[in-house]
């Protein structure tokens, strides 16, 4: 081959690999592309969905309360019954049909969230990646006799297009046996949101008031809390933050004991300075609706979980109050001038039937339940959002306890008369002890200043033999066993005599 053919077939081979070179990144190109489309795609539904709400589920729940027959349907039939008491006279019942719940059935349509992908680089992006619906928490039989209802409160304000909902407590009253379970369940838990997506739970009441879910915002919270945690709500009421004020002041104010020093600042228009400072030390408080408020909702110096314990107080405050008052022949007053500070789906005869309740219930049979920090995992969304992953294991065994009737009272059986005495010349926190003690169900009947005032470890001297108040006085004062001494005195006054001394601290967290 001459020298002029080796040359051209030089330049054939290069301009072969040069063409194969542009072909293959032409390929490139066009895979990115299709990469970066599809990405757009997923972004674009993601924010599609986030303003339209397409509820998955066709029709409202079909599942009855096990207290009450369901009314006559309307045009418009809430998704749980609307049932009423049908009692004679407010303490007689008839036995409940067992309530049968039907877990929501997921769609085949996929719901896209994001989550973290773990990256090779640091320097990696998350990716977005579909997820498929997640399966419904199998339903929790309820006891015999057992109604549910859910207290909502939201930071809803007249014109506010968005809201959240700061308050989710779910009551399991036993209509028989006289007692009820409060559980409080953390706004900020990451929940599937039927018809939504995950989301944090509190704005389950939000998109449902927004998409038009049949039933509103309360029947779409009713519905995730049965798909999350398998337990069916029969009823809600809704209030809020003027409505709170209202109904607190409208009682004449609430008494909350303070365990733990609160300090918080929030904006407050009747104030000259625009504000409003809370600071609590340990104590004894009567509240009036404005500072209930405030104590109900502060986290400034504190948590979402000490703000769960707080709004218990609260609610058991207003249980007390309505005891003092002899409030259950003003109800029907009350229900026509405070209609417009709340919203629910129980009639006034069913609220006479429950209040009628609460006047036979003890403060013991009154028990608080918590999701926890011990039950929920903190978790950063790809948006940057925190959140409480919950750990569905544990939460089951916070609802069994929510809804068991509680134990045997073996301190109620052995009667104590218990005294408590400040020991110090520090602050006198007896009557804080007291009333900590009394909601137990333990008889306190005196409080005063001890024998001396140098006591240094606090004391628990039992005077005739009563183990199981005395065991059940140590846990609620933080004590070690060792500090219940027994010195039999059956001649002495009380039972049991509550020394507290300088190690005593009112705030366990």
């Amino acid at each position: 081959m001459n020298l002029r053919g080796v040359t051209r077939l030089h330049e054939t081979e290069k301009a072969l690999q040069s063409r194969m070179w542009w072909e293959l990144i032409g390929w490139l190109c066009l895979a990115n592309a299709v990469f970066y489309v599809s990405l757009f795609a997923g972004e674009l539904y993601l924010a599609w969905s986030s303003l339209k709400i397409v509820p998955t589920l066709s029709g409202p729940p079909s599942s009855e309360s096990p207290l009450l027959a369901v009314p006559s349907p309307t045009s418009q039939p809430p998704p749980m019954g609307e049932p009423t008491f049908v009692p004679a006279t407010p303490s007689l019942f008839e036995a409940p049909t067992p309530a049968e719940f039907v877990p929501p059935t997921p769609t085949a349509t996929l719901v896209f969230t994001a989550i973290l992908i773990p990256s090779p680089t640091p320097s990696s992006a998350p990716v977005a990646v579909a997820q498929p619906v997640p399966t419904a928490v199998p339903p929790v039989t309820l006891p015999p006799d057992t109604v549910t209802i859910l207290l909502l409160g939201s930071d809803r304000r007249q014109g506010w297009t968005h809201w959240r909902t700061d308050t989710i407590i779910l009551v399991a009253v036993d209509t028989k046996g006289h007692t009820a379970g409060l559980l409080s369940i953390p706004r900020d838990m990451w929940v599937y949101i039927p018809g939504r997506g995950n989301e944090r739970i509190n704005t389950a009441e939000l998109w449902g008031e927004l998409g038009k879910y049949p039933g509103g915002g309360p029947a779409l919270i009713k519905k995730t809390i049965e798909y999350n945690l398998g337990l069916p709500v029969h009823y809600y009421v809704r209030v809020d933050l003027q409505g709170f004020v209202r109904i607190i002041d409208t009682l004449g104010g609430v008494t909350v004991d303070v365990d733990c020093p609160l300090s918080d600042r929030f904006p407050d228009p009747d104030s000259p300075t625009g504000f409003t400072d809370l600071d609590l030390v340990p104590g004894i408080y009567h509240l009036d609706g404005k500072m209930a408020l405030y104590y109900s909702r502060s986290r400034l110096s504190t948590s979402d979980f000490d703000r769960s314990l707080r709004q218990q107080k609260v609610i058991r405050g207003i249980w007390e109050q309505g005891l003092r008052l002899d409030i259950l022949p003003k109800i029907p007053e009350l229900w026509q001038a405070l209609s417009d500070t709340f919203q629910t789906d129980l009639s006034l005869e069913q609220v006479l039937t429950l209040a009628y309740l609460g006047t036979q219930m003890e403060p013991q049979n009154i028990h608080g339940h918590f999701i926890d920090r011990t039950m929920v995992t903190g978790w950063r969304t790809p948006k940057g959002a925190q959140v409480l992953l919950p750990n569905h294991e544990r939460i089951r065994q916070v609802v069994a306890q929510f809804l068991a009737p509680p134990p045997l009272d073996l301190v109620w059986a052995e009667g104590a008369r218990v005294e408590a005495q400040n020991g110090t010349d520090l602050a006198d926190w007896t009557e804080l002890v007291a009333s900590r003690l009394r909601w137990q169900g333990v008889q306190v009947v005196s409080v005063g200043p001890a024998d001396r005032f140098d006591y240094q470890e606090s004391l628990i001297l039992d005077y005739t033999d009563k183990p199981h108040t005395s065991a059940l006085l140590a846990r609620i004062l933080y004590l070690p066993p060792d500090r219940i001494q027994r010195q039999l005195d059956f001649s002495s006054p009380v039972d049991i005599r509550i020394i507290l001394g300088r190690d005593f601290q009112p705030c366990h967290r």
